[in-house]
Order: C-alpha cells, then sequence, then structure tokens
C-alpha cells in the first residue's frame, strides 16, 4: 500500500510510501472551502469510467475485497463475508450521499460494465485524524498497468480544482 505527498505549487504528487506522515496530506486537503463540491459524480480518464457505488455493485465489491490476492497489501485483509462487504458498501453510499463525493466504482472504458476495481478519496478518520484519504483496490489481473496511479492523479487533480 502506497501513499501520497501531495504539493500545491504545480499540483505534482509524489509516491513516499505508506508510512508518511498523515498530516501533509492532511493539511493540503484542509484547504478545500467545500468538501461536497470536491468531486463529480462521473468521471472518465484515458482508461478507466469512474462512477459513484451503486447498490448493485455489492458483489463484485464482495468478491474483490474477499479476495486474498488483492487484499495482500491490506492491513485489516480481506473481508470474511457478504455482510460485511454490505456494511463497506453502505458507509460509501452513505458518505456519496453526505458529501457528495467518495470512493469510486471503477471499470475500464471500453468495458464501463465490467468493474475492475474500486477507489478514490473520502473523508475517514484514522487513528483520531480525520482528513481526506486516497484509496484503491483493483482485481490483481489489471495490477502493473498504472491504472492506480490514474485513477489516484484523477482524484487529486479534482481536489486542487476545488482549492481556493
Amino acid at each position: 500500500m502506497r501513499g501520497f505527498r501531495i504539493t500545491a505549487p504545480g499540483r505534482k504528487v509524489q509516491n513516499k510510501g505508506f508510512h508518511q506522515s498523515v498530516t501533509h496530506r492532511e493539511q493540503a486537503f484542509m484547504a478545500l472551502s467545500e468538501p461536497s463540491a470536491l468531486l463529480s459524480s462521473s468521471q472518465d480518464t484515458a482508461r478507466l469510467a469512474l462512477r459513484p457505488p451503486l447498490v448493485s455493485d455489492r458483489e463484485a465489491m464482495f468478491e474483490l475485497h474477499a479476495d486474498p490476492v488483492a487484499n495482500r497489501f491490506s492491513p485489516s485483509g480481506p473481508l470474511n463475508s457478504r455482510e460485511a462487504s454490505q456494511a463497506l458498501l453502505q458507509c460509501w453510499l452513505n458518505h456519496w450521499q453526505s458529501q457528495g463525493f467518495g470512493y469510486w466504482a471503477i471499470a475500464g472504458r471500453d468495458r464501463p460494465e465490467d468493474l475492475i476495481g474500486f477507489g478514490g478519496v473520502m473523508r475517514r478518520s484514522v487513528g483520531g485524524v480525520t482528513g481526506l484519504y486516497l484509496y484503491f483496490r483493483f482485481r490483481p489481473q489489471n495490477w502493473g498497468q498504472g491504472l492506480a496511479s490514474e485513477m489516484a492523479l484523477a482524484a487529486l487533480e479534482l481536489a486542487f480544482e476545488r482549492l481556493h
């Protein structure tokens, strides 16, 4: 799992590893005036279709989040039940409802009906620190193609467009 150091001048993103201090990310995002205006609901990148998750995504979400290979770098490991997956999906849907942004369901632009992952930014509190957290999870067959970076850059670019 990797973290990102965000620097506003020039909008550069530097991969610094997971243990990088949360305060750098938090300081960059705290300048956002309206969190609900952070991300539009759907967006396309060069290769990806990004959209809010739907209740109908629950099976794809469970398959991905229960896969031990896909969750090899997850501190909490794979989900062990459909109920846990449903609760996670409901949390994400609630975030979209209350904040107007959140983690996306991700598909290839050429096959928008086939989900390959989930990711984006969402407001969370981890270890008593509240901020926007970048997250991604892709099917292992889609690793090594730069898709997580492409999605992350889209999420961060939208975040920086809302900075005042």
